[in-house]
């Protein structure tokens, strides 16, 4: 069977997961990026493979998954060479509670809170672009339509809530007892290097997204420093492999803004142009 075909954005959370993932079991894969700024997962070629819109998307043989969390599970106990990750230093039970709770955060919608006023601005600029670009798309495949029409009223959606500062609160308040839960797991006298057992484990996969979502939106003093079991966890997980293969570029700012900059720079084009 042909290698997994991940569909990727280095910026973006959820496809962070899969990555991160795919690395850790030692999966060989293939990924096909599509700057979710610009527009490019909104062209029909990809709403054929997912009408969601949405990444990540991963393709193997005759499977389409299309939500993190199930690329997650499927790479763990499908893919790579000694079952799920940790074995049996891994208390299944634990990822299972682990995975729940981290689910319940969600990491754009931690990124929209932390945005400086500037570069939210900018982000809702290209909200609009990509809402006028999705509709130019619409018109031109009437086959369409109906994916078309969903995947706006989604965006639309999206917007609203990146406004209503009640889910704001909430989500950062499922951000804090998930921390404050890791900081009672990893400090408790005795405890296990990991937060599922002694074996790192889809648990800690999940998590370190987090970790690196709050990195990302440069909030480490206020999140992970201040709970000294978590930041030690932090300070080790940077040290793995991974975390350098998988993240080390997101949080240059040169990625960001080779990725971010042409996305601008299209948005500009057709605004003047009126072609989207």
């Amino acid at each position: 069977m042909a290698q997994p075909l991940l569909y990727d954005f280095i910026l973006a959370y959820y496809p962070a997961r899969a990555r991160l993932m795919l690395v850790e079991k030692g999966v060989p894969y293939t990924t096909r990026p599509l700057n979710l700024l610009n527009g490019e997962s909104l062209r029909p070629a990809f709403l054929r493979v997912n009408p969601a819109g949405t990444l990540p998307v991963l393709a193997h043989g005759d499977k389409t998954l299309t939500q993190s969390l199930d690329i997650v599970q499927y790479v763990d106990e499908s893919l790579g060479a000694g079952g799920p990750l940790g074995g049996d230093g891994a208390d299944p039970k634990l990822v299972a509670q682990w995975r729940s709770q981290v689910d319940g955060f969600d990491g754009n919608l931690f990124m929209t809170a932390h945005m400086e006023g500037g570069a939210k601005a900018l982000m809702e600029k290209l909200g609009v672009f990509r809402e006028k670009f999705a509709a130019a798309r619409k018109a031109e495949n009437p086959d369409l339509t109906d994916v078309y029409d969903r995947k706006l009223a989604a965006m639309a959606a999206d917007a609203q809530r990146n406004k209503d500062s009640a889910a704001l609160e909430e989500n950062e308040r499922r951000l804090v007892g998930l921390l404050d839960a890791a900081e009672t797991r990893l400090g408790a006298a005795g405890a296990p290097a990991w937060l599922a057992g002694s074996a790192y484990s889809q648990a800690d996969v999940l998590f370190s997204v987090v970790l690196w979502r709050i990195a990302m939106a440069k909030q480490q003093s206020r999140y992970i420093e201040p709970r000294p079991a978590v930041l030690s966890y932090y300070q080790r997980i940077q040290q793995r492999p991974s975390w350098r293969q998988v993240f080390a570029p997101s949080l240059s700012g040169l990625t960001a803004a080779r990725l971010v900059l042409p996305a601008l720079i299209k948005a500009w084009w057709a605004g003047l142009t009126g072609r989207y």
